[in-house]
């Protein structure tokens, strides 16, 4: 009776065991099916496969240098600018002690 009881715990053990495999391999089997369709989708809009491959490597790294040199155009200029508006602020707060000097009454 108790050799029964064993088999047939290890019986159940194994139906669910088995049961989540067969789950667990769907699931998986799903999974591949939609990576499949993403690599398909991919290879559509890389269009005529390995020579649109080859022409993004060469036109790639002209775009990626012309980025950089844009990025560089603009940090100069955001540099310029802030040296002006240093500037300009140390004028304006000259002007305005100026002013207010000027406008400040005669102490005799």
């Amino acid at each position: 009776a108790e050799f029964k009881d064993i088999g047939l715990v290890l019986t159940d053990d194994m139906n669910q065991f088995s049961s989540e495999r067969q789950h667990e391999e769907r699931d998986i089997l799903i999974h591949l099916s939609r990576i499949k369709q993403q690599v398909a989708a991919l290879a559509n809009l890389l269009g005529d496969g390995p020579a649109h491959v080859d022409r993004m490597a060469t036109i790639l790294p002209e775009l990626e240098k012309k980025l950089f040199q844009f990025k560089q155009r603009q940090r100069k200029r955001y540099e310029d600018l802030l040296a002006e508006e240093r500037t300009l602020m140390q004028e304006l707060t000259y002007f305005t002690e100026s002013f207010d000097k000027d406008k400040a009454p005669d102490p005799s």
